[in-house]
């Protein structure tokens, strides 16, 4: 099918785990692997954009307030985490240390974190803009 939008989300769903066992049939080089994956990819992407348009307004509401929290203890951990840097004995500590090490990938998943709540939020936002407008 070619026509997303005729498609219920359990259409697409039968679709894309047809096309998954299809995948999973055929070898890396198969010539029809290209088109497959992208039809998979875009019944996914419709699917998910069906989910959520189908979500209330307050559910959105309640999603976007949890994620500015998720926000919000991010930043927060990231301001102790600066304070305790500036004690007095700071500049002791070997930066190659392990837990510098430690620091640094955590500080490196909180900005994937972060960065992935903001894009939720963003779309959060224009799904009640379209609520509202509708």
């Amino acid at each position: 099918m070619s026509n997303d939008e005729t498609l219920s989300t359990d259409e697409a769903l039968a679709e894309i785990h047809s096309i998954i066992d299809r995948l999973d049939a055929m070898g890396p080089g198969d010539p029809g692997r290209t088109d497959l994956i992208a039809r998979r990819d875009q019944l996914r992407r419709s699917a998910r954009e069906a989910a959520v348009a189908s979500r209330s307004t307050d559910t959105l509401l309640y999603e976007r307030d949890q994620a500015q929290r998720r926000l919000a203890e991010i930043d927060a951990r990231g301001a102790r985490k600066l304070k305790a840097e500036k004690r007095v004995l700071s500049w002791i500590i070997d930066p190659g240390s392990e837990a510098n090490r430690i620091d640094r990938m955590l500080q490196e998943q909180d900005v994937a974190e972060r960065d992935e709540l903001e894009r939720r939020i963003v779309d959060i936002e224009v799904q009640l803009d379209d609520t509202n407008q509708s």
